[in-house]
Protein backbone atom coordinates (compact mmCIF):
# COMPACT_ATOMS: atom_id res chain seq x y z
CA UNK A 1 0.00 0.00 0.00
CA UNK A 2 1.53 3.29 -1.17
CA UNK A 3 1.46 6.29 1.14
CA UNK A 4 2.13 9.89 0.20
CA UNK A 5 3.01 12.85 2.38
CA UNK A 6 2.93 16.61 2.01
CA UNK A 7 2.49 19.79 4.02
CA UNK A 8 -0.20 22.47 4.10
CA UNK A 9 1.81 25.70 4.61
CA UNK A 10 1.14 27.57 7.84
CA UNK A 11 3.32 30.40 9.12
CA UNK A 12 2.13 30.00 12.70
CA UNK A 13 2.86 26.28 12.66
CA UNK A 14 -0.70 25.33 13.62
CA UNK A 15 -3.85 24.99 11.54
CA UNK A 16 -7.25 26.21 12.67
CA UNK A 17 -9.74 23.38 12.15
CA UNK A 18 -12.74 25.65 12.59
CA UNK A 19 -11.77 27.68 9.49
CA UNK A 20 -11.36 24.68 7.18
CA UNK A 21 -13.83 25.01 4.34
CA UNK A 22 -14.07 28.80 4.36
CA UNK A 23 -12.79 28.91 0.81
CA UNK A 24 -14.00 30.07 -2.57
CA UNK A 25 -11.02 28.81 -4.53
CA UNK A 26 -11.24 27.35 -7.10
CA UNK A 27 -14.99 27.19 -6.40
CA UNK A 28 -17.06 27.78 -3.29
CA UNK A 29 -16.63 25.04 -0.70
CA UNK A 30 -19.90 23.83 0.84
CA UNK A 31 -19.31 22.50 4.33
CA UNK A 32 -20.73 21.47 7.64
CA UNK A 33 -18.05 21.48 10.31
CA UNK A 34 -18.51 19.95 13.78
CA UNK A 35 -14.82 19.22 14.44
CA UNK A 36 -14.85 21.26 17.64
CA UNK A 37 -17.95 19.48 18.97
CA UNK A 38 -16.92 16.77 21.44
CA UNK A 39 -20.10 14.80 20.73
CA UNK A 40 -19.50 14.38 17.00
CA UNK A 41 -16.09 15.85 15.91
CA UNK A 42 -16.99 15.30 12.27
CA UNK A 43 -17.23 17.39 9.12
CA UNK A 44 -18.07 17.16 5.42
CA UNK A 45 -16.59 19.40 2.72
CA UNK A 46 -17.82 19.55 -0.87
CA UNK A 47 -16.15 21.35 -3.78
CA UNK A 48 -16.28 21.13 -7.58
CA UNK A 49 -12.79 21.08 -9.11
CA UNK A 50 -11.26 20.80 -12.56
CA UNK A 51 -8.32 18.37 -12.68
CA UNK A 52 -7.09 19.42 -16.13
CA UNK A 53 -4.38 22.03 -15.61
CA UNK A 54 -1.95 19.98 -17.66
CA UNK A 55 -4.15 20.32 -20.76
CA UNK A 56 -5.29 23.94 -20.91
CA UNK A 57 -3.43 25.83 -18.16
CA UNK A 58 -3.89 29.25 -19.76
CA UNK A 59 -7.70 29.27 -19.50
CA UNK A 60 -8.82 30.97 -16.26
CA UNK A 61 -10.85 29.12 -13.64
CA UNK A 62 -14.00 31.09 -14.37
CA UNK A 63 -14.02 29.41 -17.80
CA UNK A 64 -14.18 25.98 -16.19
CA UNK A 65 -17.01 24.88 -18.46
CA UNK A 66 -14.82 25.51 -21.53
CA UNK A 67 -11.88 23.69 -19.94
CA UNK A 68 -14.20 20.76 -19.30
CA UNK A 69 -15.34 20.66 -22.94
CA UNK A 70 -11.74 20.74 -24.18
CA UNK A 71 -10.70 17.90 -21.86
CA UNK A 72 -13.73 15.80 -22.78
CA UNK A 73 -13.05 16.27 -26.50
CA UNK A 74 -9.35 15.43 -26.21
CA UNK A 75 -10.02 12.26 -24.23
CA UNK A 76 -12.79 11.18 -26.59
CA UNK A 77 -10.50 11.60 -29.60
CA UNK A 78 -7.67 9.69 -27.93
CA UNK A 79 -9.49 6.96 -26.03
CA UNK A 80 -12.88 6.95 -27.82
CA UNK A 81 -14.67 7.40 -24.53
CA UNK A 82 -15.89 10.29 -22.41
CA UNK A 83 -13.70 11.21 -19.47
CA UNK A 84 -14.39 14.59 -17.93
CA UNK A 85 -11.78 16.74 -16.26
CA UNK A 86 -14.43 17.90 -13.80
CA UNK A 87 -14.66 16.18 -10.43
CA UNK A 88 -16.70 16.73 -7.30
CA UNK A 89 -14.45 16.32 -4.27
CA UNK A 90 -16.13 15.23 -1.05
CA UNK A 91 -13.97 15.33 2.07
CA UNK A 92 -15.23 13.49 5.15
CA UNK A 93 -13.69 13.91 8.61
CA UNK A 94 -14.45 10.79 10.63
CA UNK A 95 -12.83 11.74 13.94
CA UNK A 96 -10.17 13.76 15.73
CA UNK A 97 -7.17 11.64 16.72
CA UNK A 98 -4.87 12.36 19.69
CA UNK A 99 -7.41 14.91 20.85
CA UNK A 100 -5.81 15.40 24.27
CA UNK A 101 -2.30 15.93 22.86
CA UNK A 102 -0.79 19.24 21.68
CA UNK A 103 -0.55 18.00 18.08
CA UNK A 104 -3.91 16.41 17.44
CA UNK A 105 -5.07 15.53 13.93
CA UNK A 106 -8.00 14.79 11.67
CA UNK A 107 -8.68 11.40 10.16
CA UNK A 108 -10.97 11.01 7.20
CA UNK A 109 -11.51 10.19 3.54
CA UNK A 110 -11.63 12.07 0.25
CA UNK A 111 -13.91 10.95 -2.58
CA UNK A 112 -13.22 12.35 -6.08
CA UNK A 113 -16.53 11.83 -7.90
CA UNK A 114 -16.32 11.73 -11.70
CA UNK A 115 -18.66 14.09 -13.50
CA UNK A 116 -19.81 11.32 -15.85
CA UNK A 117 -22.35 8.54 -15.92
CA UNK A 118 -20.94 5.25 -14.61
CA UNK A 119 -23.15 2.15 -14.89
CA UNK A 120 -26.33 4.22 -15.05
CA UNK A 121 -25.18 6.22 -12.02
CA UNK A 122 -24.75 9.95 -12.58
CA UNK A 123 -21.88 11.52 -10.66
CA UNK A 124 -23.50 14.93 -10.99
CA UNK A 125 -26.75 13.70 -9.42
CA UNK A 126 -24.90 12.11 -6.48
CA UNK A 127 -22.90 15.30 -5.95
CA UNK A 128 -26.08 17.39 -6.06
CA UNK A 129 -27.75 15.14 -3.45
CA UNK A 130 -24.74 15.38 -1.10
CA UNK A 131 -24.60 19.15 -1.53
CA UNK A 132 -28.31 19.54 -0.74
CA UNK A 133 -28.00 17.31 2.36
CA UNK A 134 -25.10 19.41 3.66
CA UNK A 135 -27.20 22.55 3.19
CA UNK A 136 -30.11 20.86 5.01
CA UNK A 137 -27.87 19.91 7.96
CA UNK A 138 -26.70 23.50 8.27
CA UNK A 139 -30.31 24.75 8.44
CA UNK A 140 -31.71 22.50 11.17
CA UNK A 141 -31.07 22.79 14.91
CA UNK A 142 -27.61 21.99 16.30
CA UNK A 143 -28.39 18.72 18.12
CA UNK A 144 -30.39 17.30 15.22
CA UNK A 145 -27.83 18.51 12.67
CA UNK A 146 -25.01 16.72 14.51
CA UNK A 147 -26.91 13.44 14.40
CA UNK A 148 -27.80 13.97 10.73
CA UNK A 149 -24.14 14.67 9.97
CA UNK A 150 -23.08 11.37 11.52
CA UNK A 151 -25.72 9.53 9.50
CA UNK A 152 -24.60 11.25 6.29
CA UNK A 153 -20.94 10.43 6.98
CA UNK A 154 -21.86 6.75 7.41
CA UNK A 155 -23.94 6.65 4.23
CA UNK A 156 -21.52 8.42 1.89
CA UNK A 157 -19.30 5.37 1.28
CA UNK A 158 -22.08 3.29 -0.26
CA UNK A 159 -23.46 6.28 -2.15
CA UNK A 160 -20.29 7.21 -4.03
CA UNK A 161 -18.78 3.76 -4.41
CA UNK A 162 -19.71 3.40 -8.09
CA UNK A 163 -18.44 6.78 -9.29
CA UNK A 164 -15.14 7.11 -7.39
CA UNK A 165 -12.13 5.62 -9.19
CA UNK A 166 -10.07 6.14 -6.02
CA UNK A 167 -10.78 6.71 -2.34
CA UNK A 168 -8.04 8.60 -0.51
CA UNK A 169 -7.73 8.10 3.24
CA UNK A 170 -5.99 11.01 4.92
CA UNK A 171 -4.59 12.11 8.25
CA UNK A 172 -4.09 15.85 8.71
CA UNK A 173 -1.95 16.83 11.68
CA UNK A 174 -2.35 20.17 13.45
CA UNK A 175 1.06 21.31 12.13
CA UNK A 176 -0.05 20.80 8.52
CA UNK A 177 1.63 17.45 7.77
CA UNK A 178 -0.70 15.36 5.57
CA UNK A 179 -0.59 11.60 5.07
CA UNK A 180 -2.52 10.28 2.06
CA UNK A 181 -3.30 6.65 1.27
CA UNK A 182 -5.13 6.13 -2.04
CA UNK A 183 -7.14 2.94 -2.57
CA UNK A 184 -8.23 2.06 -6.10
CA UNK A 185 -11.79 0.99 -6.84
CA UNK A 186 -11.67 -2.70 -7.72
CA UNK A 187 -14.29 -2.21 -10.45
CA UNK A 188 -12.26 0.48 -12.26
CA UNK A 189 -8.87 0.23 -13.90
CA UNK A 190 -6.54 2.69 -12.18
CA UNK A 191 -2.79 2.70 -12.84
CA UNK A 192 -0.05 3.49 -10.31
CA UNK A 193 0.57 6.88 -11.91
CA UNK A 194 -3.15 7.71 -11.70
CA UNK A 195 -3.11 6.75 -8.02
CA UNK A 196 -0.40 9.33 -7.40
CA UNK A 197 -2.24 11.92 -9.54
CA UNK A 198 -5.41 11.46 -7.50
CA UNK A 199 -3.43 11.61 -4.24
CA UNK A 200 -1.91 14.90 -5.40
CA UNK A 201 -5.30 16.30 -6.44
CA UNK A 202 -6.69 15.25 -3.05
CA UNK A 203 -3.85 17.14 -1.38
CA UNK A 204 -4.59 20.25 -3.48
CA UNK A 205 -8.23 19.96 -2.40
CA UNK A 206 -7.25 19.78 1.28
CA UNK A 207 -4.75 22.61 0.89
CA UNK A 208 -7.19 24.95 -0.86
CA UNK A 209 -9.93 24.53 1.77
CA UNK A 210 -7.44 24.82 4.67
CA UNK A 211 -4.93 27.41 3.45
CA UNK A 212 -5.31 31.03 2.39
CA UNK A 213 -2.97 31.84 -0.51
CA UNK A 214 -1.31 35.06 0.61
CA UNK A 215 2.13 35.05 -1.02
CA UNK A 216 1.41 33.66 -4.47
CA UNK A 217 -1.34 33.25 -7.06
CA UNK A 218 -3.85 30.56 -6.20
CA UNK A 219 -4.12 29.28 -9.77
CA UNK A 220 -0.40 28.48 -10.04
CA UNK A 221 0.28 27.11 -6.56
CA UNK A 222 2.07 23.82 -7.13
CA UNK A 223 4.95 24.84 -4.88
CA UNK A 224 4.59 21.98 -2.40
CA UNK A 225 3.91 18.60 -3.99
CA UNK A 226 3.20 15.13 -2.59
CA UNK A 227 6.07 12.71 -2.01
CA UNK A 228 6.24 8.99 -1.33
CA UNK A 229 6.97 7.66 2.12
CA UNK A 230 10.33 6.31 0.92
CA UNK A 231 11.43 9.62 -0.58
CA UNK A 232 12.43 11.34 2.70
CA UNK A 233 9.42 13.60 2.23
CA UNK A 234 10.48 16.22 4.80
CA UNK A 235 13.66 16.92 2.89
CA UNK A 236 11.72 16.98 -0.39
CA UNK A 237 9.13 19.47 0.93
CA UNK A 238 11.90 21.70 2.29
CA UNK A 239 13.56 21.54 -1.10
CA UNK A 240 10.23 22.41 -2.84
CA UNK A 241 9.98 25.63 -0.83
CA UNK A 242 13.55 26.77 -1.42
CA UNK A 243 13.44 25.86 -5.10
CA UNK A 244 10.62 28.36 -5.57
CA UNK A 245 12.26 30.93 -3.31
CA UNK A 246 15.37 30.88 -5.50
CA UNK A 247 13.25 30.85 -8.65
CA UNK A 248 11.34 33.96 -7.59
CA UNK A 249 14.51 35.66 -6.36
CA UNK A 250 16.29 35.25 -9.70
CA UNK A 251 13.67 37.29 -11.56
CA UNK A 252 13.92 40.50 -9.58
CA UNK A 253 10.60 42.31 -9.34
CA UNK A 254 8.49 43.61 -6.44
CA UNK A 255 6.02 40.75 -6.86
CA UNK A 256 8.68 38.06 -6.91
CA UNK A 257 10.59 39.47 -3.94
CA UNK A 258 7.37 39.53 -1.90
CA UNK A 259 6.60 35.94 -2.95
CA UNK A 260 10.10 34.81 -2.04
CA UNK A 261 9.89 36.53 1.36
CA UNK A 262 6.55 34.88 2.12
CA UNK A 263 7.82 31.44 1.11
CA UNK A 264 10.90 31.99 3.26
CA UNK A 265 8.57 32.47 6.24
CA UNK A 266 6.89 29.15 5.34
CA UNK A 267 10.29 27.43 5.07
CA UNK A 268 11.33 28.74 8.49
CA UNK A 269 8.04 27.54 9.96
CA UNK A 270 8.50 24.09 8.39
CA UNK A 271 12.04 23.93 9.77
CA UNK A 272 10.78 24.68 13.29
CA UNK A 273 8.08 22.03 12.94
CA UNK A 274 10.72 19.41 12.13
CA UNK A 275 13.53 20.62 14.41
CA UNK A 276 13.46 17.34 16.37
CA UNK A 277 14.05 15.24 13.24
CA UNK A 278 17.63 13.93 13.08
CA UNK A 279 17.84 13.74 9.28
CA UNK A 280 16.24 17.10 8.57
CA UNK A 281 18.50 19.21 6.26
CA UNK A 282 20.13 22.32 7.64
CA UNK A 283 22.12 23.42 4.60
CA UNK A 284 19.99 26.46 3.68
CA UNK A 285 21.15 29.74 5.22
CA UNK A 286 17.80 31.34 6.07
CA UNK A 287 19.20 34.48 7.71
CA UNK A 288 21.59 35.17 4.82
CA UNK A 289 18.80 34.64 2.31
CA UNK A 290 16.56 37.01 4.27
CA UNK A 291 19.25 39.71 4.18
CA UNK A 292 19.64 39.18 0.43
CA UNK A 293 15.88 39.58 -0.09
CA UNK A 294 15.86 42.75 2.06
CA UNK A 295 18.72 44.17 -0.02
CA UNK A 296 16.89 43.28 -3.23
CA UNK A 297 13.76 45.01 -1.92
CA UNK A 298 15.71 48.21 -1.14
CA UNK A 299 17.39 48.08 -4.54
CA UNK A 300 14.04 47.73 -6.32
CA UNK A 301 12.62 50.69 -4.40
CA UNK A 302 15.66 52.81 -5.33
CA UNK A 303 15.46 51.87 -9.01
CA UNK A 304 11.70 52.51 -9.04
CA UNK A 305 12.17 56.00 -7.58
CA UNK A 306 14.85 56.82 -10.15
CA UNK A 307 12.70 55.53 -13.00
CA UNK A 308 9.66 57.46 -11.80
CA UNK A 309 11.75 60.65 -11.52
CA UNK A 310 13.04 60.24 -15.07
CA UNK A 311 9.58 59.50 -16.40
CA UNK A 312 8.12 62.55 -14.65
CA UNK A 313 10.90 64.76 -16.03
CA UNK A 314 10.41 63.41 -19.57
CA UNK A 315 6.64 63.90 -19.45
CA UNK A 316 6.98 67.41 -18.01
CA UNK A 317 9.51 68.41 -20.67
CA UNK A 318 7.44 66.90 -23.49
CA UNK A 319 4.18 68.57 -22.45
CA UNK A 320 6.00 71.86 -21.89
CA UNK A 321 7.52 71.69 -25.37
CA UNK A 322 4.23 70.88 -27.10
CA UNK A 323 2.41 73.49 -25.01
CA UNK A 324 4.88 76.16 -26.08
CA UNK A 325 4.60 74.98 -29.68
CA UNK A 326 0.81 75.25 -29.63
CA UNK A 327 1.03 78.70 -28.03
CA UNK A 328 3.34 79.87 -30.81
CA UNK A 329 1.11 78.49 -33.55
CA UNK A 330 -1.84 80.31 -31.99
CA UNK A 331 -0.06 83.62 -32.71
CA UNK A 332 -0.77 83.03 -36.40
CA UNK A 333 -4.27 84.42 -35.91
CA UNK A 334 -2.77 87.88 -35.50
CA UNK A 335 -1.20 87.76 -38.97
CA UNK A 336 -2.58 89.85 -41.85
CA UNK A 337 -5.22 88.28 -44.10
CA UNK A 338 -2.95 87.59 -47.09
CA UNK A 339 -0.49 85.76 -44.82
CA UNK A 340 -3.30 83.85 -43.06
CA UNK A 341 -4.37 82.37 -46.40
CA UNK A 342 -0.92 80.85 -46.89
CA UNK A 343 -1.01 79.05 -43.50
CA UNK A 344 -2.37 75.58 -44.34
CA UNK A 345 -2.14 72.56 -41.99
CA UNK A 346 -0.11 69.62 -43.21
CA UNK A 347 -2.15 67.03 -45.14
CA UNK A 348 -0.92 64.24 -42.84
CA UNK A 349 -2.41 66.03 -39.84
CA UNK A 350 -5.71 66.55 -41.67
CA UNK A 351 -5.81 62.90 -42.72
CA UNK A 352 -5.00 61.76 -39.17
CA UNK A 353 -7.78 63.85 -37.60
CA UNK A 354 -10.27 62.62 -40.21
CA UNK A 355 -9.27 59.01 -39.55
CA UNK A 356 -9.61 59.42 -35.78
CA UNK A 357 -13.04 61.04 -36.15
CA UNK A 358 -14.24 58.31 -38.53
CA UNK A 359 -12.71 55.32 -36.70
CA UNK A 360 -12.57 56.02 -32.95
CA UNK A 361 -12.67 52.34 -31.88
CA UNK A 362 -9.89 51.30 -34.26
CA UNK A 363 -7.81 54.29 -33.15
CA UNK A 364 -8.13 53.44 -29.46
CA UNK A 365 -7.34 49.79 -30.17
CA UNK A 366 -4.30 50.73 -32.22
CA UNK A 367 -3.03 53.08 -29.52
CA UNK A 368 -3.40 50.36 -26.85
CA UNK A 369 -1.58 47.79 -29.00
CA UNK A 370 1.16 50.26 -29.95
CA UNK A 371 1.60 51.31 -26.31
CA UNK A 372 1.75 47.68 -25.12
CA UNK A 373 4.29 46.73 -27.81
CA UNK A 374 6.38 49.82 -27.01
CA UNK A 375 6.41 49.03 -23.28
CA UNK A 376 7.27 45.42 -24.11
CA UNK A 377 10.14 46.54 -26.37
CA UNK A 378 11.58 48.89 -23.73
CA UNK A 379 11.30 46.31 -20.94
CA UNK A 380 8.49 47.99 -18.99
CA UNK A 381 6.34 44.88 -19.38
CA UNK A 382 7.83 41.44 -18.75
CA UNK A 383 5.60 38.55 -19.86
CA UNK A 384 7.34 36.06 -17.57
CA UNK A 385 5.72 37.82 -14.60
CA UNK A 386 2.27 36.74 -15.73
CA UNK A 387 0.82 33.43 -14.55
CA UNK A 388 -0.71 32.61 -17.94
CA UNK A 389 2.69 33.05 -19.62
CA UNK A 390 4.35 30.71 -17.11
CA UNK A 391 1.59 28.16 -17.65
CA UNK A 392 2.04 28.26 -21.42
CA UNK A 393 5.79 27.83 -20.95
CA UNK A 394 5.13 24.86 -18.67
CA UNK A 395 2.84 23.35 -21.31
CA UNK A 396 5.39 23.80 -24.11
CA UNK A 397 8.42 22.65 -22.12
CA UNK A 398 7.71 19.08 -23.16
CA UNK A 399 7.55 19.94 -26.86
CA UNK A 400 10.41 19.89 -29.35
CA UNK A 401 12.21 23.13 -30.18
CA UNK A 402 10.77 23.44 -33.68
CA UNK A 403 7.27 23.78 -32.18
CA UNK A 404 8.27 27.26 -30.93
CA UNK A 405 9.06 28.44 -34.47
CA UNK A 406 5.42 28.79 -35.54
CA UNK A 407 4.22 31.14 -32.74
CA UNK A 408 7.47 33.15 -33.02
CA UNK A 409 7.01 33.46 -36.80
CA UNK A 410 3.38 34.59 -36.37
CA UNK A 411 4.33 37.18 -33.75
CA UNK A 412 7.18 38.45 -35.94
CA UNK A 413 5.00 38.75 -39.06
CA UNK A 414 2.22 40.55 -37.16
CA UNK A 415 4.75 42.98 -35.64
CA UNK A 416 6.26 43.71 -39.06
CA UNK A 417 2.83 44.31 -40.60
CA UNK A 418 1.88 46.71 -37.80
CA UNK A 419 5.16 48.58 -38.30
CA UNK A 420 4.69 48.82 -42.07
CA UNK A 421 1.10 50.03 -41.66
CA UNK A 422 2.16 52.65 -39.16
CA UNK A 423 5.02 53.85 -41.41
CA UNK A 424 2.86 54.04 -44.54
CA UNK A 425 -0.08 55.71 -42.78
CA UNK A 426 1.65 58.31 -40.64
CA UNK A 427 5.11 58.88 -42.08
CA UNK A 428 4.89 58.71 -45.87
Amino acid sequence: MTKFFSWIPTVSGRLSYSHIGESRWPTKCVRTNYIGDSNYSQAIFFQARYCDDFVVPFLPRRWGWLRNKVVSYIHWQKYKKTLSGRHFFVGVVDCVIDQDKPLDGLKGRIYPILDIKVRQTSGRKIASDIKSKIAYIEDIETEMSGASLSALVDSIKDTVDNVCPVVIEFTLCRNGIVELTPRANSDMQVSESELKDYAEQAFFFLRDISHNHQHHESDSDTIVRVHGENDDYRKKIYFDLFRYIIRFKRTRSPENIMRASGLLAYANSFKNINKDENNFPNDYQIENLKMSLDAAHVDIEYRTQRRNSRTSFALTASFSFFGALLALTALSQFAKDPIKDTIVPDLKIIWLTNYIAANPIATVTGCIVLGWVSMLAFGRIRPNRFVWFENIQRLLNHKKKWVFLLPLAIIGIVTILIGVWFFVSFVI
